[in-house]
């Protein structure tokens, strides 16, 4: 997977999808920065990186959950991948997601059966805590073979150990190591810059952007 994940670091970057600038952060909701951020919406302007994209997620389910029986998205453009991978197989696609301000889920609970074999596919795994909401839902209903595939990982400790208290297997196309890797080896951004993001990986809540300045 190595190798496949940097092939799509290479490609995201190529077209301004993953992009990383530490002295100007992204703003997250959860109420601190991150300098590095993935935009969807630029993989799906771009027909090629779009089906890459969509037979690799294709390729992660016929190797890790064979037996899956529906597609679940936990945002629009997640949902939008996941109906492109469940039209693959002629599988069910299903939207849920938790609210932005609260800790409601919408979407389509009930047409999910209790024997159901769910992938979701998630575009930034991070923490991973308002996604454990909906797969909390879907184990109360008796849902209990769930994988979640993400585009990208930022690989936090907490979502880890989050989720392997749950039991739930985790894949990702890449991660946020690889972006640094891919960038320390091709040289497209200086040393102080990548030795910044990891300080911002090792520590999210205190890092402060300004020591890029």
């Amino acid at each position: 997977m190595t190798d496949k994940s940097k092939q799509f670091t290479k490609k995201f970057l190529h077209i301004g999808a993953l992009s990383m600038s530490p002295g100007f952060p992204d703003v997250w909701r959860k109420g601190y920065n991150r300098p590095i951020t993935l935009d969807m919406s630029k993989v799906f302007e771009m027909p090629d990186v779009r089906n890459s994209v969509k037979y690799q997620l294709a390729t992660m389910k016929r190797v890790h959950s064979p037996d899956v029986t529906h597609i679940l998205g936990t945002s629009p453009d997640s949902m939008a991948m996941a109906t492109l991978v469940a039209d693959e197989f002629e599988l069910p696609s299903v939207y849920m997601k938790m609210g932005q301000t609260d800790e409601r889920v919408s979407g389509q609970m009930e047409s999910l059966p209790g024997d159901a074999n769910v992938v979701m596919i998630h575009d930034v795994m991070a923490e991973g805590k308002k996604l454990s909401k909906i797969v909390a839902l879907l184990q109360k209903k008796g849902i209990t073979s769930i994988d979640i595939y993400s585009m990208f990982t930022f690989g936090m400790a907490g979502a880890i150990e989050l989720y392997a208290s749950l039991r739930i297997p985790l894949y990702h196309i890449t991660s946020f190591d690889m972006a640094l890797l891919v960038m320390e080896e091709d040289g497209t951004a200086e040393q102080k810059v990548i030795d910044c993001c990891r300080q911002w990986h090792a520590d999210p809540l205190n890092w402060d952007s300004s020591v890029i300045a």
